[in-house]
């Protein structure tokens, strides 16, 4: 495995098209180690100026975050993620359990954030570059953990809350090949029309 990795850094360099010379992978890198404080100051920066793009990201934006969903489409699947960390049945974790969860969680959001700050932040930037909340969902059910145990009242009231998290998955289903329709084709008749001459 390593083999595999050192000669994929070999070709790498070979494929790549240049730097933006405005990047600096090493220069950033020093950054970081000369000013401890510099990763802490260009996230807090990032999520404090750019949360409504960020949460937009998780979920809407779609290709080369060209394609939008509708606002509503926004709230909704919020409401839902809200929803899915509060529902019942998964909360049997004890304490050390969803410290550990809550400390990856943010490991791994720190990891991804210097991972951007190297390769896609100009050098001078106190900001990031190229964070999109997509980046995120794979880490998302770590937040559910961290979650304490409910009562059994409390977890009786809140099982309803599944159906809708289970629902939301239908409402993705129609609104996605709608947006991805608009945005490549123009609308459904275009498509259509398009078709028609492909198969005549």
């Amino acid at each position: 495995m390593v083999a595999m990795v050192i000669l994929w850094m070999r070709i790498l360099p070979g494929v790549l098209p240049p730097l933006n010379p405005e990047l600096s992978p090493t220069e950033q890198f020093h950054q970081l180690l000369e000013h401890p404080l510099l990763l802490l100051t260009v996230m807090v920066n990032y999520f404090s100026s750019e949360w409504l793009w960020f949460s937009k990201t998780l979920v809407g934006y779609l290709g080369w975050t060209d394609t939008l969903l509708p606002n509503w489409y926004h709230l909704i699947a919020a409401g839902t993620l809200l929803m899915a960390l509060l529902a019942p049945e998964n909360r049997a974790l004890i304490w050390w359990a969803r410290m550990l969860a809550i400390l990856t969680f943010v490991a791994l959001v720190t990891l991804l954030s210097i991972a951007l700050f190297m390769t896609w932040t100009p050098v001078g930037l106190t900001t990031i570059r190229g964070m999109q909340g997509r980046y995120l969902l794979g880490m998302l059910p770590l937040l559910a953990w961290a979650i304490p145990a409910y009562s059994s009242g409390v977890e009786r009231a809140l099982t309803s809350i599944w159906y809708p998290v289970l629902l939301f998955p239908l409402v993705t289903l129609v609104i996605t090949p709608v947006a991805v329709m608009e945005r490549y084709y123009g609308s459904w008749v275009v498509m259509v029309e398009s078709l028609k001459a492909l198969l005549l």
